[in-house]
């Protein structure tokens, strides 16, 4: 080693231990002096002589422990510093240490234990090297499967997804077709039950118009005999007004013999006061009894023009029962008809319900069989995408791997230059 490490020298070390030892003795002759009661000049003698004497002892123990201590620890400082340079070669002499002498042994066998500990350092450095270079090749190639594989995977998971997409569409697309003929199946239950209630009414409506007929023919009869009957009215309503005719003219006579007889009763004075009362009464009377024939014959002659229009309402009436009778008998034509078409129809109807109960019963049978197939799909493709991910974690693993391994080797080769520091 070119430069030699520096410590105290023997100047230096002697100085100070005289120095120290001089103030030592100094002390304690001043004790000395003061126990013993010395006075005057023997004070400065004792003084000096012992200063002297102390630094004499100081100067001659300062020396050997140089000797023993200073100097062999210059050596131990000089190895020290090889060691921290790195070189483990160098070796204390144990005879030059002087008392010092366990401690290079110490830091002998110190060396050599670092010696074998690099040594074994430098032998692991490269068989990590070696391994984490290996490790990286194998994870190299494990990663490009691995995501070859994710390739794959995710290719199967989408295959899969469209395939159970496809199930799901083929599953709906049943489900609609058995809702469909399930549909069809019930319109034709309730238009068969539809056209059965229908021939049931047609029927029961033949009777009903059967029975109307007749009625009407009834209601022809009675409007007959009310046309009869109102003529009837017509003809008394005529005589009667022929009556009150009479009874207005015979009310007027009463009425102007009424006026005669109080004319002639107030001639008579006194002896026609009597008679005059009695007229006037008849004049009322007369009076009264032609105002109730005029008012019976206005009630006559709204009795005959309510008769006319009667007659006439009916006249029609007659002819709209007859035009009604005809049109019920064609109805009920129609009828007999519409009964033959609803059993036809009937007939047709149960043979589509039963055609259609059979393409339910497929329907249903290729609906479950899709079912099937879409659990089956659906089971497969969580398992495919189980799988898939599996395969993107190990490949982000062979990635992490890989990444430790760069990292391994990177430790490696600076432990390595760490070990080329030392020299062994």
């Amino acid at each position: 080693m070119e430069k030699q490490a520096k410590t105290v020298s023997a100047w230096q070390y002697m100085g100070r231990t005289v120095i120290l030892a001089g103030l030592g003795s100094q002390l304690i002759g001043i004790g000395v002096i003061l126990g013993n009661g010395i006075t005057g000049r023997a004070v400065l003698y004792n003084l000096v002589a012992i200063f002297v004497g102390g630094a004499l002892l100081g100067a001659i123990i300062g020396g050997a422990n140089f000797r023993r201590f200073v100097v062999p620890m210059k050596a131990i400082i000089n190895h020290v510093a090889f060691i921290a340079q790195g070189d483990l070669t160098v070796r204390l002499k144990e005879t030059n240490l002087r008392a010092l002498g366990p401690l290079g042994k110490t830091l002998d066998g110190m060396v050599e234990s670092w010696e074998e500990i690099i040594k074994q350092l430098d032998v692991l450095a490269e068989e990590v090297s070696e391994a984490s270079r290996e490790l990286y090749q194998a994870a190299d190639q494990n990663s490009q499967a691995a995501g070859e594989i994710a390739q794959v995977m995710q290719q199967v998971a989408g295959n899969t997804e469209f395939q159970m997409e496809r199930t799901n569409v083929g599953v709906n697309a049943m489900q609609e077709v058995a809702q469909a003929v399930s549909g069809i199946t019930g319109t034709a239950l309730a238009v068969a039950g539809t056209s059965a209630k229908a021939a049931q009414d047609a029927q029961q409506g033949e009777v009903t118009i059967r029975e109307a007929v007749s009625q009407m023919g009834l209601i022809d009869q009675v409007a007959t005999d009310t046309i009869s009957l109102v003529k009837l009215l017509g003809e008394r309503s005529q005589e009667i007004g022929r009556i009150l005719e009479i009874i207005t003219d015979i009310a007027s006579q009463t009425n102007l013999l009424a006026l005669n007889a109080a004319i002639e009763a107030a001639r008579a004075g006194e002896n026609g006061r009597g008679f005059a009362v009695v007229a006037e009464e008849v004049r009322k009377l007369a009076e009264q009894s032609e105002q109730s024939a005029k008012m019976i014959s206005e009630l006559v002659e709204e009795i005959q023009a309510g008769a006319g229009r009667s007659m006439e309402a009916m006249s029609g009436f007659g002819a709209e029962v007859n035009n009604g009778r005809k049109l019920v008998e064609e109805a009920g034509g129609i009828f007999a008809r519409i009964l033959v078409s609803s059993q036809e129809v009937a007939e047709q109807l149960q043979g589509i319900k039963n055609t259609s109960e059979d393409v339910m019963g497929q329907v249903k049978e290729m609906a479950a069989s899709m079912e099937k197939l879409r659990d089956l799909t659906n089971e497969t493709s969580g398992e495919v995408q189980q799988a898939a991910g599996a395969a993107e974690e190990q490949l982000g693993f062979i990635e992490e791997v890989s990444s430790a391994a760069g990292s391994l080797s990177e430790v490696a080769e600076r432990l390595k230059q760490s070990v080329k520091m030392f020299k062994i």
